[in-house]
This record gives C-alpha cells, sequence and structure tokens, in this order.
C-alpha cells in the first residue's frame, strides 16, 4: 500500500493517478505476485497424498492376495530348474521295503548363459558317486530338500544313508546364486545374511551346546565339543522354513564320526530328507 506524494490520499494497487488531486505519472503500486503458490503447494500436497495413499492401499492388496509371491516364484522358475538327476527305488532285504534313492541336477539359467540355457552343477553327482561307488553302490538311500531365499539363493541338502549294519548317514550342501549360477562359499552365505564371522560362531556354539545341555559338561568336554564345529567339518545352509542350519560331524565316544544337522533358530537337531523304515530310522536318529 502506497500515499500519493502530493496531497497523501491512499492509493490502491495498481493506480497510476491519484483520485483525490489528480496527479499524474506517479510511480504505481505493486501488485500482489505469487499469490496463488500456497494454493499450487496445497494442491500438489494434497494429490501426492492421496496417489501414495492409493498406492500403498493397492500394494497391501496385492500383498495379501499373494500376488509378489506369485511374481516371484514365476521368476525364479525362469531361472531354476531343480530335478531328479536319479530316483529309483530297491527292495531293502533287511526289511523287505523299498528304499529311495533321489538327489537333484540343478539347472540354472543366467544372462551370461542363456545362448547355453542352462548349467548344471555336475559337482552333486561327483560327490555322491564318489561316496557310494564300489561294492557299497545300491546299498544307500538318498533324497534332498531345498529352499529358495528372497535374495535369490537356493540352499540345497542332499543326504546319503548307508544300509548296512552300522548305518550312517553324509549330508552334502550346495548354496547357489541363482542371478550367476555360482556356488557360494559358507561364509559367502553368512555376510549375505548380515551375520558377521564371530556372531556367526557364537550362534553356532550356542546352539551345538544346546543339544548337550542335559549333560552336566565340565569347561574341559565343553572345549572338546566346540571342536567339532571349528575343524573344517561344518557346512552352512537355508533350512526348509528359511532358518540358519549346519551340518557337522559329532564326534563319539569311540572315535568315530556322526553326521548331524542343526538349526541355529531353534536350537534344535533336524532329521534329513531321507525316509527310511522305523526300524532302520530309529537305530540312525
Amino acid at each position: 500500500m502506497a500515499n500519493c506524494k502530493k496531497c497523501g490520499s491512499v492509493l490502491k494497487p495498481g493506480e497510476y493517478y491519484c483520485r483525490n488531486c489528480g496527479t499524474l505519472d506517479i510511480q504505481p503500486v505493486a501488485r500482489a505476485r505469487w499469490d496463488w503458490l500456497p494454493w499450487v503447494v496445497i494442491m500438489f500436497v494434497a494429490v501426492s497424498a492421496l496417489y501414495f495413499l492409493g498406492m500403498s492401499a493397492f500394494y497391501k492388496y496385492r500383498e495379501k492376495t499373494g500376488y509378489f509371491d506369485r511374481v516371484y516364484e514365476s521368476q525364479v522358475e525362469e531361472k531354476l530348474s531343480i530335478t531328479d538327476a536319479e530316483n529309483s527305488t530297491f527292495e531293502n532285504g533287511m526289511f523287505t521295503e523299498k528304499v529311495r534313492f533321489r538327489y537333484p541336477e540343478v539347472s540354472v539359467v543366467t544372462k551370461q548363459n542363456r545362448k547355453k540355457k542352462t548349467e548344471y552343477i555336475d559337482r552333486i553327482e561327483r560327490d555322491i558317486s564318489k561316496y557310494y561307488e564300489g561294492e557299497n553302490k545300491g546299498k544307500y538311500a538318498a533324497d534332498y530338500s531345498y529352499y529358495i531365499d528372497r535374495k535369490n539363493v537356493v540352499s540345497i541338502l542332499v543326504e546319503v544313508t548307508s544300509l548296512s549294519e552300522t548305518p550312517s548317514s553324509k549330508y552334502f550342501v550346495y548354496n547357489v546364486f541363482l542371478n550367476t549360477g555360482s556356488l557360494l562359499h559358507d561364509y559367502a552365505l553368512i555376510h549375505d545374511l548380515k551375520l558377521s564371522d564371530n556372531e556367526f560362531k557364537k550362534l553356532v556354539e550356542d546352539t551345538y551346546l544346546n543339544y548337550f545341555k542335559t549333560a552336566d559338561l565340565t569347561e574341559w568336554e565343553e572345549e572338546r565339543l566346540l571342536k567339532h564345529v571349528t575343524t573344517g567339518y561344518l557346512n552352512v545352509y537355508l533350512g526348509e522354513n528359511g532358518h540358519l542350519c549346519f551340518t557337522v560331524e559329532i564326534e563319539k565316544e569311540d572315535g568315530s564320526r556322526e553326521a548331524a544337522i542343526f538349526d541355529t533358530e531353534t536350537k534344535e537337531r533336524l532329521k534329513g530328507p531321507v525316509k527310511l523304515p522305523e526300524m532302520k530310522e530309529s537305530a540312525l536318529r
């Protein structure tokens, strides 16, 4: 707001002369600028809020109906194929019941090998063949399970079980990164789960000692037990429920070793995928 320089009358915005004394060529009063800016800001905020609220409701609806699970599963199906490399059964003469021998063949399609289409992990077959070849071939049961993590990691657990009079199991673990089709080292999987080496070591020790919690262990006995999980007999994988699990060989009093698997979340010893006759299974576990 301004006044006439001659008579002092109040001038209205935009006037070029004084209505009282008629003085011309005075400096016009500047019009108020940016009056519309607050309304534009309010409209922008309102539209943005409605958009994000709508998208949030839409997202929650899709999540509730399992849309994202279906999309993820379809993406994994395009990358990963797990089939039975061998699926045979044979009569176990000791119990006259059929026992299955089944292990996986894994195919991963990546951008690097799309022309090739498949990349087979032959190591699984080599590892298992080495274990039961020769005179023992045909005297083993085998089966596998796997879990696919949201970070595109698939963990495969293969169990091969001897059907001899002194039964024993061997566990093979394979963690595959689907983006490249390569096998992950144990500690690469641990770090991918945001665990440090020391945190994982403590987790394993607590889990392992929990299995023997009924026994009144001395400090020396605890140290002896923990040697089993620090001497290279340990492999980590993701169990069927997504829990971090590990395989380990327990040293018995007679010096022999027994393979076992543990869940670091439930602190329990788990059974492997092999299903044997009740008499045999009870002797194994």
